[in-house]
Order: C-alpha cells, then sequence, then structure tokens
C-alpha cells in the first residue's frame, strides 16, 4: 500500500515517521529546512519519551511518488486548495484522500443529504478549488488529536499520551476503505478509530479549537496558564455554549462533550501552545477564517446568534493582520451586525 503524507510539518511527520517506523510505504510531502534535515539525516519522532528513527521517502516535488493509494493532507487549512492542485500527480482514479485539517472541512454538505447539501462556504472554499480539485467522492474526513511540534528540523516531538486520527465517510457509513487504512495504522503508535459521524468528530475538536486555543492565542499563553485561570474558563464554556447551539441547529448534539469540557478540573500545568499560537509566534499564516470564521459563518446560515465567536473573531483577524499572519484575501467578510 503506498500512503503520501502531503504537507509533513509536525503532525504529518509525526504520521509519516510512525507509518516508516512499521514498514509502510510511505512517502512525506514537505520543504525547507526540515525538508533537507530528513534527507541528510533521516526522521526523528519523539513520543512521549520513546525515540523512533525512520528514514521515509521524502520530497517537495508531487510528481516524484507516483500514483498513492492514499494521501492524507496535513497542511494547514488555508493552503489546502494549493495543495489540492498541486497533488494531481498522486491521484488515480481509486485513490482515496483523507483531509485532515483542523476547523470545518471544504467537504462538510456533501453527503449531507439534507437542503444544505453541495453548499459552498465561503471561509473554507470560496471559489470551490479544493471541490473542483479533489472532487469529495474521494474523500474520507479526518481529524487529529495530537500536540506536536517541531523542536529542529528533522526532529518532532510529541508531548500528549494519547494520540488518534479517526476518520469516516462524509454520508455516514462504514467501508473497505476505512477498514484497509485502518489496518495500517494497526502496529503504529497513533489509534485510528472509524467513525459513522465524522461531523460529531469535527465539531467535539471545534469547541476546543474555537474557544481554548484561541484564547490562548489572544492572551500569548499556554494551555495550562488559560485553563488555570477562572475568568478564561468562564469565556471559553461560553464560547462552547454557543458554539453548541450552532452545531445543534445542524443536527449535532454536542451537550455531553460540553459538559464534559467545561467541568472543573482544577489547575493545568501543561505548557502546550495551540498550533495556531504557535504560527502566530513564528510569524506564519494562522489558520482565522478555517477555525473561528467558519463557526460564525455557520451561525449566520442556520440563524443563531453567536456574539462572542464573532467578536473573537474579529479579535483574531485584527491580531493576525497586524502580525502579518493572516492568510486570506480579504474576501470573507462577516457583514457587521446593525
Amino acid at each position: 500500500m503506498k500512503i503520501c503524507i502531503f504537507g509533513a510539518g509536525a503532525v504529518g511527520s509525526m504520521i509519516g515517521g510512525e507509518l516508516a517506523h512499521v514498514g509502510q510505504e510511505v512517502t512525506l510531502i514537505t520543504r525547507g529546512l526540515h525538508l533537507k534535515a530528513m534527507q541528510e539525516n533521516g526522521l526523528t519522532v519523539n513520543m512521549n519519551g520513546t525515540e523512533h528513527h525512520t528514514r521515509p521517502a521524502c520530497t517537495d516535488d508531487p510528481s516524484e511518488p507516483g500514483i498513492q493509494d492514499f494521501v492524507i493532507f496535513t497542511v494547514k487549512a488555508h493552503q489546502a486548495a494549493d495543495a489540492a492542485e498541486q497533488a494531481a500527480p498522486l491521484m488515480g482514479p481509486d485513490t482515496t484522500i483523507v483531509a485532515a485539517q483542523n476547523g470545518v472541512p471544504w467537504w462538510y454538505f456533501y453527503g449531507t443529504g439534507d437542503s444544505f447539501e453541495g453548499h459552498r462556504l465561503k471561509s473554507i472554499d470560496a471559489d470551490r478549488r479544493i471541490w473542483n480539485a479533489i472532487g469529495p467522492e474521494r474523500v474520507l474526513g479526518g481529524m487529529i488529536n495530537g500536540s506536536c511540534g517541531i523542536s529542529k528540523p528533522g526532529y518532532v516531538n510529541h508531548t500528549q499520551k494519547y494520540r488518534a486520527l479517526t476518520i469516516g465517510e462524509p454520508a455516514g457509513s462504514g467501508s473497505d476503505r476505512c477498514e484497509v487504512l485502518a489496518s495500517a495504522f494497526a502496529k503504529t503508535d497513533i489509534d485510528m478509530p472509524v467513525s459513522t459521524d465524522i461531523r460529531h468528530v469535527v465539531w467535539t475538536k471545534l469547541l476546543s479549537n474555537v474557544a481554548g486555543s484561541m484564547i490562548c492565542v489572544l492572551t500569548r499563553g499556554a494551555q495550562g496558564e488559560t485553563a488555570s485561570d477562572p475568568a478564561c474558563r468562564a469565556l471559553a464554556a461560553n464560547i462552547m455554549l454557543e458554539a453548541g447551539a450552532i452545531a445543534a441547529a445542524l443536527g449535532i448534539d454536542l451537550s455531553r462533550e460540553i459538559a464534559a469540557k467545561t467541568a472543573d478540573e482544577g489547575p493545568s500545568n501543561s505548557p502546550h501552545k495551540p498550533s495556531t499560537l504557535q504560527d502566530l509566534e513564528a510569524g506564519k499564516a494562522m489558520e482565522v477564517d478555517d477555525i473561528v470564521g467558519a463557526v460564525a459563518e455557520f451561525g449566520r446560515l442556520v440563524g443563531v446568534d453567536s456574539p462572542m465567536i464573532e467578536a473573537i473573531y474579529t479579535l483574531l483577524r485584527h491580531t493576525a493582520v497586524v502580525a502579518g499572519c493572516y492568510p486570506g484575501d480579504g474576501s470573507f467578510n462577516l457583514v457587521p451586525r446593525t
């Protein structure tokens, strides 16, 4: 089985490194110093103190690896349109794409079977570049649970005890291709649950990203710092309630997840910084529209007010613009409420 990781930054390298560690035929598409280091010295993934060193195939040229069985997209959400077009040489008639981006996925309204079927989200894929380049029928939804960072080129550090890449068919059924891919991960240190409700999985992670992670960005604080602040916890809880109301209007019940995430578990000492904060500190493009803007767009679509989410979005977008980290062209805008 041929598996390509397209966009092998921290998370993609962890996935690719673990697949290589168990002998899978994997190619990492990446660039820059990280690529150079892996080509010269291989890739090391530190999984909570256990180092796995491998020498996977890696390149910055998508035409090199040939047709793949699976292509796992781990690029940032705002890079997905370019990546989708660049990945054409990797895709044969039977190639499956695993879309494992943060935020709301571009395929969200494919296979819903409701009045929103095929709806275009302006914050995600305004011109349908991704939709047209890949074709939603190829897609498995994917959601990553893990805390990674590139400590230095060629070296990825994972600090979370549990890590998973949950996959699922957009239509909500099981499938042979889900089972085939899950079997490739069976011997790795990464769990691969197969969900029959991948949108619920998407929303569960959105709860954390749109609330806790974005509060970290705005306060420049690690997860432990903001989670230990009662005011920040209360704000995160209220943001989650707004997101839950939007999800409910789309048929997703998040009441149990919200209760679990807002339970007071005492002070936290987690030093981890969410990827969006890592990007801000590194001067890289931030996933602002794809996570928070898209949730706000959902709210406008289904007629659910979300004043805190819209306020957070306004602040994040301004922060990103001032820092030179906003990747959009300004074409997506939430029309101010009067």
